[in-house]
């Protein structure tokens, strides 16, 4: 199966049947009956994919060329939380009722091809190559939430640490608590996404703080990870007094 390269007369069933408008994203074409979804970095339409970052809404009502436009030129008419017959492989009837992800455009799988990118729940396999798909249901299912914990035994020296994530998800909060009490100055604690600093994720841990103090930032951007990316957490050592900080990062599974 693969994905559209043309206009689709995509075949649905009735549920809510609820139509929205969005707007597209610059440089970008959808097909009528693709699959699409909402980039999280932006909020712009795009067509779904087995791409980090990605929350799939509905199917296209028509052909939207965006292609030479700039981000919200064009605005698409999208049926949202709709039943849909979209295509796959391998499909038994063990399906029914399971999540399934986004492949491309016009292709759904049971098994995840890496990005965690949910379609919706499989409510009826015709055959093993078409099945009927609760579209965008899976964003009405509560997102799992994880963490990943990283200790720094001196806030007061300049050094960076690192730990790898074995899930894909979104960091949504990143809390600081200390093991005792820093002077002098504040200490900033950095965090990065491979080597990319997270906007709104820097920590300032005010000069005077104690033990048992939290801190915390909520990243806006840069903030989404792939399964087998590393964050790192550096701190600056501007303080003084050698006092170790435990820093966690709280993940939306995707």
């Amino acid at each position: 199966m693969t994905a559209l390269i043309s206009d689709f007369n995509r075949a649905t069933k009735a549920w809510l049947h609820v139509t929205e408008k969005y707007p597209l994203k610059a440089a970008t074409l959808i097909y009528q009956g693709a699959l699409v979804a909402i980039e999280s970095a932006t909020g712009y339409l795009v067509n779904a994919a087995n791409t980090i970052g990605l929350e799939v809404i509905g199917i296209s009502e028509g052909n939207y060329d965006n292609s030479a436009g700039a981000n919200g030129d064009l605005w698409a008419d999208v049926t949202v939380q709709d039943l849909a017959k979209l295509e796959t492989t391998g499909a038994t009837q063990a399906w029914v009722g399971k999540m399934l992800y986004i492949v491309d455009d016009n292709t759904v799988s049971l098994a995840d091809p890496g990005n965690g990118i949910k379609a919706g729940i499989c409510h009826v396999v015709e055959s093993s190559t078409i099945v009927w798909v609760w579209v965008g249901v899976g964003k009405l299912l509560p997102s799992e939430k994880r963490s990943l914990s990283v200790y720094i035994p001196d806030i007061s020296t300049a050094s960076t640490f690192y730990i790898l994530s074995p899930f894909a998800g979104e960091i949504v909060s990143i809390k600081s608590v200390l093991e005792g009490t820093i002077a002098t100055a504040d200490a900033v604690l950095t965090p990065t996404i491979n080597a990319t600093a997270i906007t709104d994720g820097a920590i300032t841990v005010a000069n005077g703080s104690v033990a048992g103090d939290i801190d915390s930032a909520t990243p806006s951007a840069l903030n989404v990870l792939a399964a087998g990316d590393y964050i790192s957490i550096a701190t600056d050592g501007g303080s003084t007094n050698a006092v170790g900080v435990h820093v966690m990062f709280t993940i939306r599974e995707a």
